[in-house]
């Protein structure tokens, strides 16, 4: 009720960050579906500030969606799109959460999330889950998106990887 963050920062200002995404963008985006809330405030949770705006980079979630692709609890992107806010905070072991964050890096590889984020906010009525959004985006179907995707996730390296 008095619409303030009150958080210990003692590990790391990647929580405060994340927070100050989903406070953002309530106001403009209310409606967002948990994937992408979640999605794009985990983006910034590991970041470079830059005069044209924050760049996520990677971080500590790559090895939770690595072992959910591996272990095949990850899901499609179709599936992982269409969840309820309670199926994904379900997330077995984080890969909810790192796969969403890691399709809103791709989209900023892409050069396409602030285009993508747009679109799906002024047709969300339309498209509710984000998936046609996404096809526009990227030019292909979610099917062909997701392979595209998977083959960009296999030549991440953790940040810690040496």
């Amino acid at each position: 009720d008095q619409q303030a963050l009150i958080m210990d920062i003692s590990t790391g200002a990647g929580t405060l960050v994340h927070e100050l995404v989903h406070a953002l963008m309530e106001p403009d985006f209310p409606n967002a579906p948990t994937w992408f809330s979640e999605g794009l405030a985990s983006l910034y949770e590991q970041c470079r500030i830059e005069e044209k705006g924050l760049t996520g980079l990677v971080n500590w979630r790559l090895p939770f969606l690595k072992k959910g692709i591996e272990g095949k609890t990850a899901l499609p992107l179709n599936r992982l799109v269409a969840l309820s806010r309670e199926e994904f905070l379900r997330d077995p072991e984080g890969v909810y959460y790192a796969q969403a964050r890691y399709l809103c890096q791709y989209l900023q590889e892409r050069g396409v999330l602030t285009s993508f984020y747009r679109a799906f906010r002024d047709g969300h009525a339309q498209d509710p889950t984000g998936a046609g959004a996404l096809e526009k985006a990227l030019g292909a179907k979610l099917m062909e998106v997701e392979r595209a995707w998977l083959e960009w996730i296999g030549t991440l390296r953790s940040p810690d990887a040496r």
